[in-house]
């Protein structure tokens, strides 16, 4: 039906108080809604792309492998001894989602001499293993061959294996160093490397390293006091270090060391 001119369309029926209600209701739960999505959404991205990465541990793999060159006819040493070359390959790589910052780290050769005119009685070998198996660690390398018992070990090399600060996630540094040992002088050698690592930039901490007949290589991660003095800190009985200032830099450094060896024979 058309509307003439004196007519009006009329006005809508005013809304209830319930439905107005209503409407508010709705709006404000579309708005809420879209407020919880949109936290969702940072939340997500930050768990994700900041939290998870910064919370992850962090770790470094490190290998080493000795190759031994031939013999060399020309060149001798001041006992007329000709010499090995020997070649050492190390690679460090950071397989974490963090960057890893490398406190300083060394590396010790060690040339091994064994008795091979020596050797165990069957039950007697067996006897002794059985009562000393718990304190191998005592015997050179950790081992007690049967037939050839290691029975000196002379320190021949030390090093530094990287001069890098840090590594960035999935980053990877190699190294190929060379020196030499006279043929006839040691039977194998062995090479132990470490690499202190921490999961933040600090200048409170550093590691010092040690040596001694009695007690061999060993290291203490060290706290750098307020006037430059390089204090070595505690360790409990499992070698976890104890900070007994309980200084909140010491709980971020995140302290982990990587360590490997290997050995090679000379003949």
């Amino acid at each position: 039906m058309a509307i003439t001119e004196n007519e009006s369309i009329p006005n809508p029926p005013a809304k209830s108080l319930g439905e107005k209600l209503n409407t508010w209701v709705q709006t404000v739960g579309i708005v809420i809604g879209s407020i919880i999505v949109s936290l969702w959404g940072l939340y997500a991205f930050y768990y994700k792309e900041i939290y998870i990465p910064k919370s992850a541990p962090v770790n470094i793999t490190l290998d080493l492998l000795l190759k031994k060159s031939d013999v060399s006819e020309t060149k001798r040493n001041s006992k007329n001894q000709r010499l090995y070359a020997i070649e050492m390959k190390v690679a460090a790589k950071n397989p974490s989602s963090r960057t890893i910052y490398l406190f300083p780290n060394r590396f010790v050769v060690y040339g091994l001499n064994t008795d091979v005119t020596y050797s165990w009685i069957n039950d007697g070998y067996e006897n002794f293993v059985e009562k000393n198996i718990s304190n191998i660690k005592k015997y050179f390398c950790g081992m007690l061959p049967k037939h050839s018992p290691i029975i000196k070990r002379s320190l021949i090399v030390v090093g530094e294996l990287f001069t890098d600060k840090f590594l960035k996630p999935n980053e990877m540094v190699g190294r190929t160093l060379i020196f030499h040992v006279p043929r006839g002088e040691y039977d194998m050698l062995e090479v132990f490397a470490r690499i202190p690592t921490n999961a933040k930039d600090t200048k409170k901490f550093t590691v010092e390293y040690y040596y001694d007949k009695q007690n061999d290589f060993d290291y203490a991660l060290c706290r750098i006091t307020a006037d430059g003095k390089v204090e070595p800190l505690k360790a409990d009985e499992k070698g976890e270090y104890i900070d007994a200032s309980k200084d909140i830099e010491y709980q971020k450094i995140e302290y982990q060391a990587s360590e490997t060896n290997s050995m090679i024979s000379l003949w």
